[in-house]
């Protein structure tokens, strides 16, 4: 699935569809901050370095197998980038408080969509009137 915004979830056609990488992402980040005690500043700032540590283990295997299409890649990677630096700026500027209310209600949406409300609600919503 193309990530074209690095947002953590990407919108296709009135739906939310999550990706392996973005439960993996929230996963850490609520681990780091309720388990390991960690403001969730510090939380993410380590969230990012393990990230940073998988993918970039899975891209050197990927390379090895010769199963990388660079141009859309370099694209995705290039979207990824720009998203952590905003989400970055962002959460210095504003602080834990708002990381906090992010993650909150990402944890809501993830929820929701594992119960399949959010399918629930696409086909609702896309029935003829």
């Amino acid at each position: 699935m193309l990530r074209m915004v690095s947002l953590d979830c990407i919108l296709c056609s009135r739906y939310l569809r999550w990706t392996a990488a973005d439960w993996r992402r929230i996963f850490i980040l609520v681990a780091l901050s309720t388990l390991g005690g960690m403001d969730l500043v510090l939380a993410n700032r380590v969230k990012v370095m393990i990230v940073l540590c998988l993918t970039m283990s899975a891209l050197l295997v990927f390379i090895a197998d010769g199963k990388v299409a660079w141009g859309v890649g370099l694209l995705l990677a290039l979207s990824n980038s720009a998203g952590a630096w905003l989400g970055a700026y962002w959460g210095a500027r504003k602080g834990a408080f708002w990381i906090r209310v992010v993650l909150t209600g990402t944890v809501i949406v993830m929820v929701l969509q594992l119960l399949g409300v959010l399918s629930w609600m696409g086909t609702l919503l896309a029935q003829p009137k």
